[in-house]
């Protein structure tokens, strides 16, 4: 029935087509599961939808222009580029899922009792410490195997958690203010 594509490059770019509004998709149940519980309160983002159509736009092209890049260099260059901005993609739907199946299972009335209130910095730098150990290990599994797609993972997930870490003081300087 199914086929195993044996294009490498086509069968990485047909994964990231895909994986893409599946994240999107996984973006809205988590915020749906987040308001389904009683235990955590959480800030969500109040983004416009013109806001997030810009947003989407701009992954869109960002992840447009590094395919096309990796298309036209080929060779090393696709793996470390599309590979590893497909095993990052990965990677995010993973940290989506953990965080879907957490407040899930707060649903139920005796996992937690209290509440507590996360504050957006907290929020960003978790996630921030979350992507620099899924970006530990895409190092230790470089060096395992020394596939490139790993190392290219590495590249955008380090340089991800960076970016909400550099947020997270963003929240705190103009809170502190």
């Amino acid at each position: 029935m199914f086929q195993i594509i044996e294009n490498q490059q086509l069968a990485t770019t047909i994964m990231a087509i895909m994986l893409f509004p599946i994240s999107h998709i996984l973006q809205s149940v988590l915020e749906k599961s987040i308001k389904n519980q009683n235990f955590i309160e959480v800030e969500l983002t109040d983004r416009s939808k013109k806001d997030t159509y810009q947003l989407i736009a701009f992954q869109l092209l960002f992840a447009m222009v590094i395919f096309a890049f990796s298309w036209f260099m080929g060779g090393i260059f696709f793996d470390l580029f599309a590979g590893g901005y497909l095993l990052s993609m990965l990677i995010g739907l993973m940290l989506l899922l953990q965080n879907i199946f957490y407040f899930k299972g707060l649903r139920n009335p005796q996992a937690a009792t209290g509440k507590i209130r996360f504050s957006t910095e907290y929020g960003y730098k978790n996630l921030s410490n979350r992507l620099l150990a899924a970006g530990l290990l895409c190092i230790a599994l470089f060096i395992l195997f020394g596939n490139y797609y790993y190392l290219g993972a590495c590249l955008f997930i380090f340089a991800s958690s960076q970016g909400y870490l550099r947020k997270s003081k963003q929240v705190t300087d103009s809170g502190s203010s």
